[in-house]
């Protein structure tokens, strides 16, 4: 190992402290603490502070090659108390940290829209940067195996290091179920801490396959040890070797999972905690009702035996909350508790280390049982199905929930689909199939990382996809970021999804009331925004400001899941409601929508149209064309010649001084701009292939 890298380990090991002047004001500490934050202006990525009531001076300086750096700035009350400086290259090969006497930490780009990741690390290298131009690797795992072997950290530092040289952010991967061997390393006795189902047999990761590290197999590590939160930080410690910029937790895959899907947590430690939190929850004469009479001998498998269940009736029952198990909502809150608790612990530790780093995390909205409600996370991570197997003539419809979701709480999504869905592109030979997959997810607000070195498994193990399938879409959300970052729906109608639904769902991606909504609303071309009521031990709830900007809610089956007083809310505070038995009713009621036709026909089925909005002041409005048609004999997204689009009048707020143009692969263009008797758009596109952007420049632009 070379003497730079040894000196940048030894940096990074030894100067990391807890920097708390990092937090920002809008984690509420206190008005003594500075606040340093890297924010996007109208020139840029820059750094803004505010370090009135601190004494320590603060270094601002940069570096090209992460060896030799630059002073920038001294920050002190004194000289500085309050500014902002341009971090013009942040990203593109110029490095920044801020520095103290004692330490140092990177200053990071926020994960936005515009964000061109690569899905892991075979990916990155500087012909495929060029051929992307990817901004970051999302998937930064460490070594499978023995994390505390030194050489093999060191391996990975140095392969970080020049990933870092070449421009990219390294999203940093902790591990739930990818770790299970690391465990085995960190735990003398592992056994202790497995997950165990009804019948005291341990749970294996079975979607993994049947694994084997030092003669123990891939189980399913509880959330409920006590070990697990120091498991967790042992690998947050390991990941601060190497210079990473955001970090992610991998955390679909906690026992809230095991619960509902592989056979229940009955661990000892699972057990003594639910104890605990009944106790807290009910009265004695509560618990009796339920059929505890000793509530400090309960135990909860034990419980459910003695009522005649065993690991195949629970098995049978725990898809749903309401799948008539005793005591099961209680159980599946409970452990959506404990995980929530631990991860800030976890996520306190993050910022201990790297105090402001950007942290996400595989979550959602769709799989309510294990969603992490922190406020500390800056954005929502994981993989997601495409539809492979069902859609193979189209964009698939159900992945739009996901999308919806996470921007309905303000979150950014990062996302892959999962290894069986390209495994089907490809045994089929439909992977242009993907162009629409990509096209769909980032013009409704989702970052779709580059399908390049992709694990398929079977006999392929790994398909290399070739740049030219996909570079040219990659490519125009980094040419045209400007009309992504910072961008939200713009839509007259708000669909109504309480998380209590996806409680009762089999799957994880929502319901199939909900899934029929998708669809009418998707082929009719009604764009929606997500109206998100939380469960039983959620507060989540649309804003009045949300409400205001509606002019229809729609609910469907699904509302039923709905407590009587958000029923009532949404009754005094939303506007007029459409039920899904009166569909055919939705579109009267609004005042504009977008329409399109093609070659003089109707073609909402075909092209999805996408408006979106930026709060920003004089921003143009953006509607998305999203092509919904592929031919899967030919391998072959269906280009759609002779488009007409239709914008109502009314569904922006103001002028239109001209329409431009955008489509991957090709030059920009001003269109003509008809305008109807009634006030309506009407443009003409020649052909889309894929997807095409069209901006409309506001006449109040400057």
């Amino acid at each position: 190992m070379n003497c730079l890298v040894l000196f940048r380990r030894f940096q990074r090991v030894c100067l990391r402290f807890c920097l708390f002047l990092f937090w920002g004001v809008s984690w509420g500490v206190s008005s003594e603490t500075p606040r340093f934050e890297v924010v996007e202006s109208e020139e840029g990525l820059e750094l803004q502070w505010d370090v009135s009531n601190w004494e320590t001076v603060v270094y601002l300086e940069s570096s090209q090659d992460l060896g030799d750096w630059d002073l920038l700035l001294e920050i002190t009350r004194q000289t500085d108390a309050a500014g902002k400086l341009s971090l013009e290259g942040l990203g593109e090969g110029t490095f920044y940290r801020l520095r103290t006497d004692e330490g140092w930490y990177f200053l990071s780009r926020p994960i936005k829209k515009s964000s061109v990741l690569f899905t892991q690390v075979p990916d990155a290298n500087e012909q495929n940067v060029e051929a992307f131009g990817a901004t970051g690797v999302f998937w930064g795992h460490m070594p499978s195996r023995e994390l505390h072997v030194q050489e093999n950290m060191d391996e990975w530092v140095e392969k970080v290091d020049g990933l870092r040289a070449l421009g990219l952010d390294f999203i940093g991967r902790g591990e739930f179920d990818w770790g299970w061997a690391w465990f085995i390393d960190f735990e003398a006795e592992p056994e202790d801490h497995w997950v165990r189902d009804l019948d005291g047999e341990f749970v294996r990761y079975e979607f993994m396959g049947d694994l084997e590290y030092k003669g123990l197999r891939n189980y399913w590590v509880s959330h409920h040890s006590p070990r697990f939160l120091d498991f967790m930080k042992f690998q947050v410690d390991k990941l601060f070797e190497g210079p990473v910029t955001h970090v992610m937790f991998d955390s679909q895959t906690s026992g809230t999972r095991s619960v509902h899907m592989f056979g229940g947590d009955f661990s000892p430690y699972a057990m003594s905690g639910f104890r605990e939190y009944m106790k807290e929850r009910y009265w004695d004469s509560e618990l009796a009702e339920m059929g505890i009479v000793d509530i400090d001998s309960f135990d909860y498998g034990e419980f459910l035996k003695a009522r005649g269940m065993s690991r195949t009736t629970y098995e049978s029952r725990m898809r749903r909350i309401t799948g008539n198990i005793p005591l099961y909502e209680d159980f599946v809150y409970f452990n959506r508790k404990v995980v929530n608790e631990v991860m800030d612990e976890v996520f306190d530790y993050v910022e201990g280390k790297s105090p402001g780093i950007p942290i996400g995390s595989t979550t959602s909205l769709m799989e309510p049982r294990g969603f992490l409600f922190s406020e500390r996370m800056t954005y929502l991570a994981g993989e997601l199905f495409q539809q492979a197997s069902s859609v193979v003539d189209g964009a698939p419809l159900r992945p739009i929930l996901h999308y919806r979701a996470a921007e309905a709480i303000g979150m950014n999504l990062i996302f892959f689909p999962y290894p069986g869905e390209w495994a089907r592109l490809v045994d089929e030979n439909r992977t242009r199939q993907a162009r629409l997959w990509i096209a769909q997810a980032h013009a409704m607000g989702a970052v779709f990382t580059i399908p390049k070195v992709v694990w398929v498994g079977g006999e392929m193990g790994v398909w290399n996809a070739d740049s030219e399938l996909y570079s040219d879409l990659y490519r125009f959300v980094g040419d045209h970021a400007r009309l992504f970052d910072g961008y939200r729906p713009h839509a007259r109608v708000g669909y109504v999804f309480p998380m209590l639904a996806s409680m009762d769902a089999w799957g994880i991606d929502g319901t199939n009331t909900a899934h029929a909504s998708m669809e009418f609303l998707v082929e009719e071309n009604i764009p929606f925004e997500m109206i998100v009521f939380g469960d039983r031990d959620s507060d989540l709830a649309p804003s009045l400001e949300t409400l205001e900007r509606l002019e229809v809610v729609f609910v469907d089956g699904d509302a039923s899941y709905l407590t009587d007083g958000q029923e009532h809310w949404l009754a005094e505070n939303g506007p007029e409601m459409v039920r899904f038995g009166d569909r055919d009713e939705l579109v009267s009621k609004l005042s504009s929508k977008v329409d399109v036709f093609v070659g003089g026909a109707a073609a909402n089925d075909w092209i999805s149209a996408l408006p979106r909005v930026s709060d920003e002041a004089g921003a143009p409005f953006v509607v998305h064309l999203v092509n919904r048609v592929f031919e899967p004999a030919e391998n072959r997204v269906e280009s759609h010649e002779n488009v007409r689009v239709e914008i109502g009048g009314g569904l922006f707020s103001e002028a239109i001084s001209k329409v431009l143009l955008h489509r991957p692969g090709e030059d920009s263009e001003e269109l003509v701009v008809e305008m109807t008797e009634g006030g309506d758009l009407v443009l003409q596109v020649a052909e889309i292939e894929a997807w095409a952007m069209l901006e409309l420049v506001r006449s109040d632009s400057p």
